[in-house]
C-alpha cells in the first residue's frame, strides 16, 4: 500500500465520513490541500487543510543512555512529533458552515484514537482540537463566503 502522510490521512478521514461528504460531494470530493484550484473553488461548501508545523518532540536523552552497540540511535530519537493542522470550512450560509465544522471535528477531534492509521503510515497517539475562528470573505464571491478555521494538534508516532 501507498505511504500515506499525515495530510493524506486527513483527507481518507474527512473523505469517508458521509456526513462530510453530504457536503463537499464524492464525484470529485471538495476537500483539498493548501489551496483549492480556482476551477473548482466555486461550488460551495468546499474544506481546504494544510500542515502548519511538524516538530519533533524533545524526548531525546542523553547519548550515555542505552547500549550503543545493541539499540544504536534509537535511544537518542524522539518518537513523537507534533504536527499542528489547520482546516478551513468555506461555505456560503452560516448554518452550512457551523454544520460542516462540527462534522469536521467530529470526525478528527472525536473520531481518530490513539493508535489510528490507514495504510502504511503515521500512526496517530492524539488528535487534539485547539482553536476556532470564522471570517467572511467578501471578496470571494459576490455574496461573500463564510470561512470557518480549526486548528488541531496531532501527535503522531514516528517509530514503534
Amino acid at each position: 500500500m501507498a505511504n500515506f502522510t499525515i495530510g493524506s490521512t486527513i483527507y481518507t478521514k474527512l473523505g469517508s465520513s458521509a456526513t462530510i461528504t453530504g457536503y463537499v460531494g464524492t464525484n470529485p470530493k471538495r476537500i483539498f490541500p493548501d489551496v483549492a484550484p480556482l476551477e473548482r473553488s466555486q461550488t460551495f461548501p468546499y474544506i481546504t487543510y494544510s500542515i502548519v508545523s511538524q516538530v519533533p518532540t524533545n524526548t531525546k536523552g542523553p547519548t550515555s543512555e542505552g547500549d550503543a552497540v545493541l539499540t544504536g540511535p534509537t535511544q537518542q530519537k524522539s518518537i513523537l512529533d507534533v504536527v499542528r493542522v489547520q482546516i478551513n470550512a468555506f461555505a456560503t450560509t452560516y448554518a452550512d458552515g457551523v454544520n460542516l465544522s462540527d462534522a469536521i471535528r467530529q470526525t478528527l477531534d472525536r473520531g481518530i484514537g490513539s493508535g489510528f492509521n490507514i495504510g502504511s503510515g503515521p500512526v496517530i497517539d492524539s488528535v487534539v482540537y485547539d482553536s476556532f475562528s470564522t471570517s467572511y470573505e467578501d471578496k470571494i464571491k459576490p455574496d461573500g463566503v463564510f470561512n470557518f478555521q480549526q486548528e488541531y494538534i496531532i501527535r503522531m508516532i514516528t517509530e514503534i
